[in-house]
């Protein structure tokens, strides 16, 4: 049995699109109102045998400006602007209540060689991620990666590697350049700031965790669904679980119970943004074999390439029929939107006079050792006349390389 790849219904994948940008929100909105009530400021101030830290938290106006100690010591208060400032020097053992009666709390800043930690982890995703996404884009760019065939390419351009018809990459670059932002960003801060370091704390929690789950998901896809290995992928995702395992075992969030709170939320909503992006998938999978098979939706192996649509013009006839002559072939894969593209340009007649390659081994009448021996760099790759040209190529350039004049209808 086989089953055909045509694109997804657009109005489901809006709604899609809808869910997962609301699931995306909900988890940072969160943990933004749970870590960020009360401003809070603080200021290292040198000490012998060490720094201490001065915490200050702005009170309501009081008519009594005194403080009185709390267990017998006292810490010096101020009146400016008509409110009571409440300043604690850390490593002293004092902790004083002001004329509210309200007790300050110590407060310490993460130490910055946790945020370097994260922010390097994220850097190097974000290269990454970066970098598979061009070459996603890129007419011929999946070469570079993973050669002419195998499961390599498979996976990174399979129907698992995109979201709405956007590549994961693309999503993960976005997410590891949040991480990044969150960590490094209060380091570089002419004042340090207790509330922006809890509120990057926190988000930074959110975020790794999330992309830790996200990462969970897409090994268990590798393991148990697709099948076949890609270190790019294990790479990715070994970055995204060390800045996981960073945020929880350095404590991002100190307070036990709104680090499990903010934890399960996040993992929870991810855990469904995950489901939903696969049961899409499989959606989009059985309505494609439903096209190609109606009634056969059990025991699906082979995928065949998106039928053509379009006819063919005068120019592409021409170019369809010296290709022929020449005895050219087209290397591709079902799944390669640039090889669809190519025969969209030349269109259904002038494509039924080319020979085609199927190189994925999940393909329909696959031929992977063709593709294998002819050592081909990427798809679509044209061999005429016994070279390769790979990419895409307009109707124009195939006119000069089969040694046409051009066209002029």
């Amino acid at each position: 049995m086989t089953m055909r790849a045509p694109p997804c219904s657009p109005a489901l994948l809006r709604f899609v699109a809808l869910v997962l940008a609301t699931l995306t929100v909900i988890p940072s909105s969160l943990a933004f109102v749970a870590t960020s009530s009360g401003r809070l400021s603080f200021k290292t101030q040198p000490r012998c045998g060490g720094s201490s830290v001065m915490f200050s938290r702005a009170r309501r106006p009081s008519s009594n400006a005194n403080r009185r100690p709390v267990g017998g010591s006292s810490v010096g208060g101020s009146v400016r602007g008509g409110t009571t400032a409440t300043r604690l020097i850390m490593g002293a053992g004092n902790i004083s209540e002001d004329a509210d009666g309200e007790e300050s709390s110590d407060y310490s800043a993460w130490p910055a060689i946790n945020r370097k930690a994260i922010g390097a982890l994220a850097s190097v995703g974000a290269l990454e991620s970066a970098y598979l996404t061009y070459q996603k884009i890129h007419p011929a760019g999946l070469d570079l990666l993973c050669g002419a065939s195998g499961g390599c390419l498979d996976v990174l351009n399979g129907p698992y590697s995109n979201v709405l018809g956007v590549p994961l990459s693309a999503f993960g670059t976005l997410g590891y350049l949040a991480a990044a932002g969150l960590a490094v960003v209060p380091l570089f801060a002419k004042e340090e700031s207790a509330s922006v370091d809890k509120t990057t704390r926190s988000l930074l929690l959110v975020v790794t965790t999330a992309m830790g789950v996200f990462s969970l998901y897409l090994l268990s896809l590798l393991k148990f669904k697709i099948g076949y290995p890609c270190p790019w992928c294990l790479t990715s995702a070994g970055l995204s679980l060390s800045m996981c395992i960073v945020a929880w075992t350095k404590r991002a969030v100190p307070e036990k119970t709104k680090a499990a709170v903010v934890g399960a939320c996040t993992t929870l909503i991810t855990a469904f943004a995950c489901l939903a992006v696969f049961v899409v998938t499989e959606t989009a999978l059985d309505i494609r074999q439903a096209e190609a098979s109606p009634g056969e939706l059990v025991g699906v192996q082979l995928v065949a390439p998106p039928l053509i649509d379009t006819e063919s013009s005068p120019q592409a006839l021409r170019i369809g029929k010296k290709l022929k002559s020449l005895d050219a072939k087209m290397y591709g894969a079902y799944w390669c939107t640039h090889c669809f593209n190519q025969k969209e340009m030349l269109g259904k007649e002038a494509m039924s006079k080319v020979k085609y390659i199927e190189c994925s081994n999940r393909g329909v009448d696959n031929q992977v050792d063709m593709c294998k021996a002819a050592d081909i760099p990427g798809f679509p790759t044209w061999d005429i006349d016994g070279k390769l040209y790979p990419g895409e190529q307009t109707l124009e350039e195939l006119e000069e390389i089969v040694g046409l004049a051009p066209y002029k209808g």
